[in-house]
């Protein structure tokens, strides 16, 4: 009478078996087209085109261009009760588009105006000397509040300049930013190396608004919104930007970021191939993936050493390790060019190996930032991250047995989370060796995100307003609660102070580091360090 659950049994193992050859056939396709995205056998789905310069080349006889950097108090960012003055980046974008221009003719300026240390007053005041025929800003989500109320008062001393907007923030919400804020002339969502040229076209000579690609704007009262503008083929065409736009001392790293002064951050790479859902470059407005050659890498790094006497870059490449090739191409550059220059980077745990960690420590790579996000596989598959927690242990010890120090990322607060996952992902954190410095973000629903699709119901703003409030969503401060900790959302911060006390004030962390000191700046470093964990644990 046995013998019918003999056949169960067997069919339910079948059943797991072809589970599980599906779920492996899936693994193996997303690798295989990750690869094909990365090496450029899948086409785009997006339309692209190639950059040229030369045409443009001084053109605009002086038209004078003021772009603007809004931006946020870095102790805001980091909800620090202590206040600390570093951890500003060029704004490399914004370089970018400045020194197209500037090779286009134009006389521009820049300004960052949290490294400037400037008010509102001031800027204005800046503008009435300088006089320029247009503004262009430069906006993400969590500056938009800050960039949005300068445009409306740059607005009532200076009617008659146009206000340009780009910018992630304008990219995601180009019609809602256009109809809320009558200040704002223009909005210039997506790459806008071509757009910037035709706009200075239009100040200019009188090119028609109509016929620019990518922008909207304002005509009798009627907003109108243009195709959309192709992507850049070949950022190799791309100029190297002129890092004089940036004020020399304003960018002191965050004291976990750097080893040697001066330091510089590049970007060498667009776009994502992979869709994790809160992740703004993998979901509806992501780009496909294109890479600077190594030759235009190297090209950039021997600039930054001759013009400003740079020692370490800080690769701000979301998926930096992802080409493995490309990597030992760029080890092997370095070398053969006697280039002396520490390195840090970011990456994904699945793109490491330990051959691949050893050989970039000899060419000079310190630290990786690696986004492990959860220790929970559960959280891990639903956020579609395509990693697992046994991936996240071995790719830190990999890197700690290679020399290399790592900066951990977690989020905290995820859908499906509950207390006691959240507290399962901060043991885990805390048990990874070889960590220099650890963050716990919230998990933050962008729109434009998978994540903001899966929780919309739960917002009761509606989006106009939603998006109004993003200034605030700088993932420290918590903007959405899972249901897993409703009417206990005081846990989350609770949780994550005494995580970072744990870390950060543990004995062996203090005296690992006392060990490294090998100089008064490293004295004046750690000290720093200490200012800005004690001013996140309190």
């Amino acid at each position: 009478m046995l013998w019918p659950f003999g056949y169960i049994l067997k069919g339910f193992k079948l059943e797991l078996d072809i589970r599980k050859h599906i779920k492996d056939k899936e693994e193996e396709n997303r690798e295989k087209f990750v690869a094909e995205m990365i090496t450029g056998q899948v086409k785009a789905t997006d339309k692209s085109f190639k950059f040229d310069i030369e045409p443009w080349r001084d053109r605009f006889d002086g038209l004078r261009v003021l772009f603007l950097v809004p931006g946020f108090d870095i102790n805001v960012r980091y909800k620090s009760k202590i206040k600390i003055d570093r951890g500003h980046i060029h704004p490399l974008g914004a370089g970018l588009l400045a020194t197209i221009l500037r090779k286009a003719g134009c006389e521009v300026k820049l300004l960052d105006i949290p490294v400037e240390k400037m008010t509102n007053a001031d800027v204005i005041n800046y503008i009435t000397e300088f006089q320029p025929r247009f503004i262009a800003v430069s906006c993400w989500s969590p500056t938009a509040a800050a960039a949005f109320a300068l445009s409306d008062e740059i607005k009532q001393t200076h009617k008659d300049i146009p206000i340009v907007f780009g910018g992630p923030h304008v990219t995601a919400f180009p019609e809602a930013t256009l109809r809320r804020y009558q200040s704002i002339d223009i909005v210039a969502p997506g790459e806008g190396e071509g757009t910037i040229l035709e706009l200075a076209e239009h100040f200019h000579s009188g090119l028609a608004l109509k016929d620019i690609l990518g922008i909207g704007f304002r005509e009798n009262n009627e907003l109108i919104y243009n195709p959309s503008r192709p992507r850049v083929d070949n950022l190799d065409d791309l100029p190297i930007v002129d890092r004089s736009f940036f004020k020399p001392d304003g960018y002191l790293p965050l004291p976990q970021r750097y080893k040697r002064l001066p330091t510089a951050n590049l970007v060498t790479s667009r776009g994502c191939p992979y869709a994790c859902t809160f992740c703004f470059e993998a979901g509806r407005f992501g780009l496909k993936f294109r890479a600077q050659s190594v030759e235009r890498v190297i090209e950039d790094i021997k600039y930054l050493q001759k013009e400003y006497g740079v020692r370490e870059i800080n690769f701000w490449d979301d998926i930096f390790l992802v080409n493995k090739k490309w990597i030992y191409a760029l080890c092997t550059a370095l070398e053969e060019e006697k280039i002396d220059i520490s390195w840090t980077c970011e990456s994904r745990v699945d793109h490491v190996t330990p051959e691949l960690l050893k050989r970039i420590a000899e060419v000079g790579c310190y630290s990786i930032f690696y986004g492990f996000e959860s220790g929970s596989n559960k959280l891990l598959e639903d956020m579609k991250k395509g990693t697992t927690v046994e991936q996240n242990r071995q790719a830190a010890e990999w890197t700690a047995e290679a020399g290399i120090g790592i900066r951990a990322s977690f989020i905290l607060g995820l859908p499906g989370e509950t207390p006691e996952l959240g507290q399962e992902t901060i043991d885990f954190a805390l048990s990874l060796p070889g960590l220099d410095a650890l963050t716990f973000s919230f998990a933050t629903p962008h729109p434009g995100t998978d994540l903001f699709d899966e929780v919309r119901d739960q917002i009761t703003l509606d989006e106009e307003e939603y998006i109004h409030e993003l200034s605030r969503y700088t993932q420290w401060e918590l903007t959405y609660v899972a249901p897993g900790y409703k009417n206990q959302e005081h846990k989350l911060y609770e949780m994550r102070q005494q995580a970072y006390r744990k870390f950060y004030f543990n004995p062996k962390f203090i005296w690992g580091h006392v060990k490294k000191i090998r100089s008064l700046s490293d004295i004046g470093r750690y000290y720093e360090g200490f200012k800005l964990a004690l001013g996140v644990s309190m």
